[in-house]
């Protein structure tokens, strides 16, 4: 019985010679290995990593890099073929990685080279752009949640700011500083409020529609002071209240008429007070000093003249009268005409000359 267990013993020592003598030549005739899947696990425990191909997939090959790569390296691949190779991670804090289609390669940049195309939280010492490159995208800028906007710029290139009622607060713009908006426009659509000085430095238009009316200082107390610059205007320009003019007001062009209680006025006439609250008026330069009629009539041989057309004649308006020719000869008013706008002037004796004359109002 022994002996026969010795000999079954013996027979499996053989068995297990004869494998472990063919194993080099049977690995060597299976490589190289081809599974489905593989599982590498560890000397103790059930801890394992499996690699497990895709049920279709298209043959490849991926050929390692001939060194071991640094602390902080990965691999990414850097041929078509397959072939992979290491990338180091830089010493730089905050350094970013980016793909460079035309080199064809990853590469690590700082925020601070001029190559980098991400911004840095924390600032960038260079320029660059910021926002999208795409048509028709716009940007915008949120804060306390992704749907707070607080400001958008459009594709078009329009900012707005604080447009949403239920998000948008007061905007502030340049706070204890001036603000200067220079060579643009700026149209403002609703009340406005603006405290403090403001200064507007090259083309401003208010109301540039002219769909609504547009105040400016309210306040009976408050004053809105033009200096320095032309005031222009396309239409009429409505004004309640009193105006300060310092320095020169001028009427430029060749159609700029001086408008006062509805007209213009007629050639030589002289823009006259009333006085009080009563709107100045245009007359002619005769009638602002007082003079009906003023003139100079020929006489040949006659011993009176009578003179014709003075609009208003009053009993008591002053005739002055004096004559150019014959000495001796005097001239006096003999009568007047109130309903004919006529008086009738005498001379001493015949007289040859010029009767000058002169109506003045009566008061």
């Amino acid at each position: 019985m022994r002996s026969t267990t010795l000999l079954a013993h013996l027979w499996r020592v053989s068995i297990l010679a004869v494998a472990l003598l063919a194993l080099p030549q049977l690995a060597s005739a299976q490589l190289p290995l081809e599974t489905k899947s593989l599982k590498i696990q560890a000397q103790t425990g059930t801890n394992a990593v499996t690699l497990t191909t895709p049920n279709a997939v298209t043959p490849y090959t991926l050929t390692l890099p001939g060194v071991v790569g640094t602390r902080g390296s990965f691999l990414y691949a850097n041929t078509t073929d397959g072939g992979l190779t290491w990338t180091n991670t830089p010493t730089a804090t905050a350094t970013t990685i980016f793909w460079d289609n035309t080199a064809g390669e990853i590469k690590w940049v700082d925020p601070n080279d001029a190559n980098n195309p991400n911004w840095s939280r924390t600032g960038n010492a260079v320029g660059g752009i910021l926002g999208t490159t795409a048509a028709g995208q716009g940007i915008d800028f949120v804060t306390a949640g992704a749907t707070n906007i607080r400001m958008s710029i459009t594709a078009t290139g329009n900012i707005n700011i604080a447009t949403d009622a239920a998000n948008g607060g007061d905007v502030t713009i340049g706070n204890d500083n001036a603000v200067n908006v220079n060579g643009t426009t700026i149209g403002i659509t609703g009340a406005t409020t603006v405290t403090g000085a403001t200064t507007v430095v090259g083309v401003t238009n208010i109301n540039a529609t002219g769909g609504a009316n547009t105040t400016v200082g309210t306040s009976a107390s408050g004053t809105v002071t033009v200096q320095g610059a032309t005031l222009t205007t396309s239409g009429a320009l409505g004004h309640t209240g009193t105006s300060s003019f310092t320095g020169a007001v001028t009427l430029a062009g060749a159609a700029s008429p001086l408008v006062a209680n509805t007209g213009a006025g007629a050639i030589g006439d002289v823009l006259v007070s009333a006085g009080g609250t009563v709107t100045p008026s245009w007359q002619s330069l005769n009638d602002a000093i007082g003079i009906r009629k003023a003139g100079k009539q020929s006489v040949t041989g006659a011993t009176s003249a009578t003179v014709t057309g003075v609009t208003g004649l009053l009993a008591g308006d002053a005739i002055i009268v004096t004559i150019e020719g014959a000495t001796g000869v005097s001239a006096s008013v003999f009568a007047r005409d109130i309903a004919l706008g006529t008086f009738t002037v005498r001379f001493s004796g015949e007289y040859t000359g010029d009767l000058n004359f002169m109506v003045i109002k009566t008061l």
